[in-house]
């Protein structure tokens, strides 16, 4: 049920929007998982000269809710945000605990200047400040944090990453991958594919991020014995091109039922 109101013109109105819902589905077993329960929404949004002003915005059901309100000062626009997930593991079940994200926003002229903090489960946290531009086409943006690499199995399952991860982020310029630059490090990680009957373990990788490349620097153990090394450059975008040397120090394969192997070489992946 939703009632939404106008007045005005795109360039200087007002939109009013009331609602709830139940059991909202979308498909996605994670977002639905979120979305059940009862559901409500409020929103009070001005349009002046083409810009989007909010001056109240909150949805709430039993696992989530999110606040955003605005208050006008002079020429500037202040927004308090305040959102909360009460579980996580709702997403990864193994990162089970509430995340939360407090902070603030200024809307001028020129565009939006933001403030945030977030913390979570398994020592989860970091920070985003900088500002965005009113076109939403450009970012001058700081991220840093702590996180943990699990959050990457909602896109690689059936396999499966663990480990500590760390970034120290920019984002300047345009917002593509591009812009972005600084270094990512994963420790103690660990790296799993049902198809394999090995894991990588004790992995420790660094990822210079500058000009839409990562260069990597990693290198992890098999859990049969022996060691990896990957060294060398890889796109952050379609069709991913990387100039990679690997190195396997011996390596040990085994089928018990087969064979066992000690396996040593170099490597190199040249090419998307």
């Amino acid at each position: 049920a939703l009632k939404a109101s106008f007045e005005g013109t795109p360039d200087n109105g007002r939109l009013t929007l009331d609602g709830t819902a139940r059991s909202l589905r979308i498909g996605n077993p994670a977002a639905d998982r979120i979305l059940a329960g009862n559901t409500t929404l409020s929103a009070r949004i001005g349009l002046r000269n083409g810009a989007i002003e909010v001056d109240q915005a909150s949805l709430a059901n039993p696992q989530a809710s999110l606040s955003v309100n605005g208050q006008l000062e002079g020429a500037v626009r202040r927004l308090a945000i305040d959102a909360r997930l009460a579980n996580l593991g709702l997403i990864l079940p193994d990162l089970q605990g509430p995340l939360t994200l407090t902070g603030s926003a200024s809307q001028d002229a020129s565009g939006y200047a933001a403030d945030l903090s977030y913390t979570g489960p398994a020592g989860i946290s970091g920070t985003v400040k900088g500002t965005v531009a009113q076109s939403l086409s450009r970012a001058n943006l700081v991220l840093s944090g702590v996180g943990q690499a699990t959050l990457t199995n909602l896109f690689i399952s059936p396999r499966a990453l663990d480990g500590q991860v760390r970034y120290d982020l920019t984002l300047n310029g345009p917002l593509r991958l591009s812009s972005v630059a600084g270094r990512v490090t994963l420790s103690s990680g660990r790296f799993s594919d049902p198809d394999l009957g090995a894991s990588l373990e004790g992995i420790e990788a660094l990822a210079q991020l500058q000009g839409g490349q990562a260069r990597v620097s990693a290198t992890a153990q098999l859990s049969t014995g022996g060691l990896i090394r990957v060294d060398g450059p890889v796109g952050l975008e379609p069709p991913f091109s990387g100039r990679l040397s690997i190195t396997l120090d011996r390596l040990r394969l085994i089928d018990p039922e087969l064979y066992e192997v000690i396996l040593g070489g170099a490597l190199t992946v040249d090419g998307p």
